[in-house]
């Protein structure tokens, strides 16, 4: 299992951008989800938005994944899995690529720390506009909520 200790220091996402915003052009997003069908359909949204997309299970799968391809324009995941959770994912991948934006996602509150994070069910404008502050402006400071 993959272990990094870095603190976890991210801010959150501005509405004050235009939440009408739109990536120019097509991301490479790399969409991590023990839940197949959250996955699959997460995947298959962004797919139809013209994106280009990968999938990891888990936090370790995503790993394995960064490691092997290289940074990915945006990281989509779920905090809660087995093994390597979001958290710790987060933690590898911004200690390893600090400008590759990461949005965490979750049915359930959120922990310290996780920013930018959006709270499951989200609808697709919500995920879409905070996908575009992200790919647009670096880590704009709020996200908008759901």
């Amino acid at each position: 299992m993959a272990k990094c200790s870095s603190a976890l220091s991210m801010p959150s996402i501005s509405t004050s951008d235009s939440p009408d915003a739109e990536p120019e052009k097509p991301l490479s997003i790399l969409v991590v989800d023990d839940e197949d069908p959250v996955r699959e359909v997460l995947s298959w949204m962004l797919q139809d938005a013209g994106h280009e997309v990968h999938e990891a299970a888990d936090g370790e799968q995503a790993l394995h994944f960064l490691n092997k391809h290289g940074p990915v324009d945006l990281v989509l995941s779920d905090i809660n899995m087995p093994g390597v959770d979001g958290m710790e994912l987060c933690r590898c991948a911004r200690q390893r690529w600090p400008e590759m934006p990461v949005l965490l996602i979750s049915g359930r509150p959120p922990p310290n720390g996780a920013r930018p994070f959006i709270p499951k069910p989200f609808r697709w404008d919500t995920l879409a506009r905070a996908i575009a502050m992200l790919a647009g402006s670096g880590v704009p400071e709020r996200l908008p909520r759901a």
